[in-house]
């Protein structure tokens, strides 16, 4: 076989594994991009540097505190964005629970002050207009993802079972992306590429 035949074979062979590795680190990095979240850069929040939240009694105080509010509303970092316009009802029935649980006596007073006292945090610092607003799309929010969990369970109760027919049984398989159906099929026409310029040149 020429020399010069056999370089040119092996570059186009090369090309098309580094066209299929390419797609392959491509895919990963998109899926990477979309699960990244923007970044939150509102001040910390800070409730208790308030002389009010300082001064309640400290079953009170330990129920506001920022870092409480983690697992309820779901912040990484606990700044003003997340703590009041995330998920404010839920971070009110967290305070009011905790407060429940926490405070030996007087609970429905201490959780009225201190939800109070989150309440007029932030409105403070949005506006009555844009803390109100946060309730909606938090509820917004809540029933969407209701309807998709209520979509989803519909759907996998009605999966199709295979069936069996005259010809045999048929099942169904999962869906792929384009590229997990694409990259397969590009090794397996590299080989039959290279299959075919070899016979050729044979």
């Amino acid at each position: 076989m020429p020399m010069g035949l056999l370089t040119f074979l092996v570059l186009t062979l090369s090309s098309l594994a580094l066209a299929a590795s390419t797609t392959s680190t491509l895919a990963s990095v998109s899926e990477s991009a979309a699960a990244t979240t923007t970044t939150d850069d509102s001040p910390e929040y800070s409730i208790t540097a308030l002389p009010a939240v300082v001064s309640a009694p400290a079953c009170v105080f330990n129920c506001l505190f920022p870092g409480a509010l983690n697992d309820p509303v779901g912040c990484d970092n606990v700044t003003n964005n997340c703590a009041c316009l995330s998920a404010p009802a839920n971070a009110i029935d967290f305070i009011t629970g905790c407060i429940e649980t926490v405070c030996a006596s007087s609970t429905s007073a201490y959780a009225a002050s201190a939800t109070s006292l989150y309440e007029s945090y932030c409105d403070s610092i949005y506006g009555t207009a844009t803390f109100s607003e946060a309730f909606v799309e938090e509820a917004s929010a809540a029933a969407m993802s209701s309807s998709l969990a209520s979509v989803e369970a519909t759907q996998s109760s009605s999966t199709i079972h295979p069936s069996t027919t005259s010809s045999g049984s048929a099942s169904a398989s999962p869906t792929k992306s384009d590229a997990e159906r694409w990259q397969p099929a590009l090794y397996f026409g590299t080989i039959a590429v290279g299959g075919l310029l070899i016979l050729a040149v044979l």
